[in-house]
């Protein structure tokens, strides 16, 4: 089933508790994404599946610990799920990227916090192409953002950049060994070690592997 619960870890006190806030909730869904804004102290969510590929916005409000539909100006992304999203902190904003809404898609769209403004970016260079499942992941001291596998004809583990300031994808080709294809994995940004983990996901079956 669909759920639609709110839950908060906290690191000191190394403990669970659910969150009951007050406001136009969200509502059930799967395959959505959510993104912190550190000037508004809360986040965003947007995208998912729901009875329809959505596209609402709504954002939680720590403090107040209160849901709030957002209604942007500019045209919003089309309704998806399995996207990815992440926040860009230079911009005061998030990206989201590709996902399926029973195609797989492959645009690129940004909200401005500041405008409450969608709008959709058209970056030079060499692009991801349509995928679901896949990560991004911000890098502060490059001001961009990775992307990471996903599926589209095959598990994919291709890694690409997107340059911030010159609006342009590049395809990266890392040394190592690269995490073999994958879909519905995590990543994350590691700070202080200047990269990101790579943790699981699927290829036809369930993974446990770190990168």
């Amino acid at each position: 089933r669909l759920m639609e619960d709110l839950h908060f870890y906290n690191r000191k006190a190394n403990q669970w508790s659910e969150v009951t806030p007050t406001g136009t909730a969200p509502g059930p869904r799967e395959g959505h994404t959510a993104v912190w804004a550190p000037e508004a102290d809360g986040f965003y969510v947007f995208g998912g599946q729901s009875g329809g590929y959505r596209n609402e916005l709504h954002f939680y409000d720590r403090q107040a610990n209160q849901w709030t539909e957002v209604t942007p100006a500019g045209t919003a992304p089309a309704g998806r799920m399995s996207h990815a999203a992440v926040w860009a902190p230079g911009a005061d904003g998030f990206y989201v990227f590709a996902g399926r809404d029973g195609r797989l898609m492959e645009d690129l769209h940004f909200y401005n916090r500041k405008a409450n403004q969608w709008s959709e970016v058209t970056p030079t260079g060499t692009a991801p192409g349509p995928r679901e499942g896949h990560t991004a992941v911000w890098a502060p001291e490059a001001d961009g953002f990775y992307v990471f596998g996903g599926q589209s004809g095959g598990y994919r583990n291709e890694l690409h950049f997107y340059d911030r300031q010159a609006n342009q994808w590049t395809e990266v080709t890392p040394a190592g060994t690269a995490p073999a294809g994958r879909m519905s994995h995590a990543a994350v940004w590691a700070p202080g070690a200047d990269g990101f983990y790579v943790f699981a996901g699927r290829d036809g079956r369930l993974m446990e592997d770190l990168h």
